[in-house]
């Protein structure tokens, strides 16, 4: 064990300790900008040991965002300055799906990162981990790069079992409502893409080729993913100490973010073992924060800007503006909400292709974080990762005040998929605040949550189940079968459906919400009163649905009248996807979308 006076190496992890500084910015590797996140003590000293943590791609990147989060957190309450970072092409950084040597341009990423380190950070020694196919990436760079340890937290140790697997996600999603197979060849999974050239370099890729420079390696792996004995074999030949430990409930990280769990257990071993064996450390002052606030992105016909803004500091608020390079005053600010526990990015990076390509059309976006996710840090745990947060009304609050005062922006549009979509129609009826004019419905599961509500429900099978019946009941030819019958359906069948009518046509209420000092989950459910009260303030609603996606038919099943009318007044305004699912997790659909999102807000503002 490595003790050193003033660190407290032990510490529980907490969610929002107030004695670790994060701060985000941009660096430039390969001549792009990437989101980098350092994590360090906020006061006192700190080691000239520090830690590079390199992320998974694809959707695992999404997956395990907030567990790498924690680690970074760990290891920064050890006294140890720890980076973690966006790969060019993926969340916050600069670059697409479809630039050419993907791979390559990961492996300088780690070196400069290393690079940039040891220079502006005046780290003396360095450590890596690299978490699934991050760790591939990460042993192929350090070929070149020496550092002292080397972590693989569950690492894919073969980069054609890798591509195989999300090519059986791909063709899953193929064969489901949610769009073609991509022309290219390239293989789309979870709402990420590897191109096919990018498929092909990562097939070559095995553990236990690899000849990272360390000086020791420790595996951290599930028991159902344990590497190969090749992998040890291969370090012990090349002078490596290897070990390796097997923790349980570690898959948990890598379940949909809503769902995911951090792996404490984890974490703290990875925590202990590299603080066992740091070499020899220095304390020191740390520096003036080398990392910019502002990035220029080059994007498709030019360039736009982005900053890395913590907006508030309690609540902790996060978000990253996009902008273009001559704002245009006449049109409004858009604001873009979690979908779900995801974190700003939005699934398959939407929020990011989104914000730029609206940027590119004139309108500033920020894709903000609410508190207790993605990098909004809660001080409360229990609260952490609580899509429909009762405090996220609270948080859209602050932001449109904040943009006002920092940016002037006096009309807002508030936007979002999912949980996003229900808190921006919710912050459209009950947000005092004149800046705000529309909110843009992407997808909404529901329009109404209290706590105890579970996420995972789907508020429209009844609904769904209830119209098919109707239906069929308008049908001689059922009617026919039914009196001869040569069908399943009863008349308790029958009943049950009327009864079922009755029950859903119910308005359901709630009891009344404790006076809050901001607003919060409305007490009742009452959609239509909503959507009157989002007249009365003299705002505007857009809702835009895939296909089959259930936001729809609650909306005119339980306030169809108000829906009509605020259509005909021009209040409300819908459109429909086709071959989309709920994130429109297929690139064709999402471009789709994004368009019709651009078109929209450019003829709906730029003839005010």
């Amino acid at each position: 064990m490595c003790a050193l006076a003033g660190l407290s190496i032990d510490a529980p992890s907490l969610s929002g300790d107030p004695a670790i500084a994060r701060t985000a910015g941009y660096i430039t590797s390969q001549g792009d900008p990437l989101l980098v996140w350092l994590h360090r003590p906020r006061r006192g000293l700190q080691l000239d040991h520090g830690v590079l943590i390199c992320s998974p791609i694809g959707h695992e990147q999404l997956y395990s965002h907030r567990t790498l989060r924690h680690l970074a957190d760990a290891l920064a309450r050890r006294g140890m300055p720890t980076v973690r970072f966006d790969w060019h092409g993926t969340g916050d950084s600069a670059g697409s799906d479809d630039d050419p040597r993907r791979l390559a341009t990961w492996q300088a990423n780690v070196a400069d990162m290393l690079h940039w380190m040891r220079g502006e950070l005046h780290c003396r020694s360095i450590d890596v981990i690299g978490a699934r196919t991050g760790a591939l990436i990460a042993v192929e760079a350090l070929r070149a790069e020496a550092i002292e340890n080397l972590v693989l937290f569950d690492p894919v140790s073969n980069g054609r079992s890798y591509v195989r697997e999300m090519t059986m996600l791909d063709r899953a999603g193929a064969a489901s409502d949610a769009g073609a197979a991509d022309v290219t060849g390239a293989i789309e999974a979870g709402g990420c893409v590897l191109t096919k050239e990018l498929a092909t370099e990562l097939s070559a890729l095995r553990l236990e080729a690899s000849s990272p420079q360390c000086r020791r390696v420790l595996v951290v792996q599930r028991e159902e993913t344990r590497a190969n004995d090749r992998w040890a074999n291969r370090c012990t030949d090349l002078g490596i100490a290897f070990e390796s430990i097997v923790v349980p409930d570690m898959g948990a990280m890598l379940a949909e973010p809503h769902l995911g769990q951090v792996p404490q257990a984890a974490i703290e071993r990875i925590a202990h073992w590299l603080t066992e064996n740091m070499p020899a450390a220095a304390l020191v002052e740390p520096h003036a924060t080398p990392i910019r606030e502002n990035a220029e992105i080059r994007v498709q016909g030019g360039a736009i800007r982005e900053r890395a803004w913590r907006l508030n500091v309690e609540p902790d608020l996060f978000g990253v503006v996009s902008e273009p390079q001559v704002i245009d005053a006449g049109l409004p600010t858009v604001v873009l909400l979690n979908a779900g526990a995801t974190h700003h990015v939005g699934p398959g990076r939407l929020y990011v292709q989104l914000a730029r390509r609206l940027a590119q059309a004139g309108f500033r976006c920020l894709r903000l974080d609410v508190c207790g996710l993605g990098d909004s840090v809660t001080t409360e745990p229990a609260s952490e990762n609580d899509s429909y947060a009762a405090t996220a009304l609270r948080d859209v609050a602050i932001a449109v005040e904040r943009l006002r005062s920092e940016y002037g922006a006096d009309r807002q549009v508030l936007m979002g998929l999912c949980s996003g979509a229900y808190a921006a129609f919710q912050a459209a009826a009950q947000i005092d605040a004149p800046d705000l004019v529309e909110s843009v419905l992407i997808n909404p599961l529901t329009f109404f949550w209290k706590d105890g509500m579970q996420i995972d429900a789907d508020p429209a099978r009844n609904l769904r189940d209830h119209d098919r019946w109707m239906k069929a009941a308008r049908q001689p030819s059922k009617w026919l079968k039914f009196l001869a019958g040569r069908t399943t359906f009863r008349w308790r069948d029958a009943w049950r459906v009327l009864h079922e009518r009755r029950r859903l046509r119910k308005p359901r209420r709630t009891n009344a919400n404790a006076p809050a000092p901001y607003p919060t989950h409305p007490a009742n459910d009452d959609l239509a009163g909503d959507l009157g009260r989002i007249v009365d303030r003299k705002r505007t609603l857009a809702m835009f649905f895939a296909k089959n996606d259930p936001g729809y038919t609650i909306l005119t099943f339980y306030a169809a009248r108000q829906a009509k009318k605020m259509t005909r007044t021009g209040a409300l305004h819908v459109e429909f996807i086709d071959g989309a699912d709920h994130t429109f997790s297929r690139r064709q659909p999402r471009a789709e979308l994004i368009e019709r999102l651009r078109a929209y807000l450019t003829q709906r503002f730029a003839t005010d």
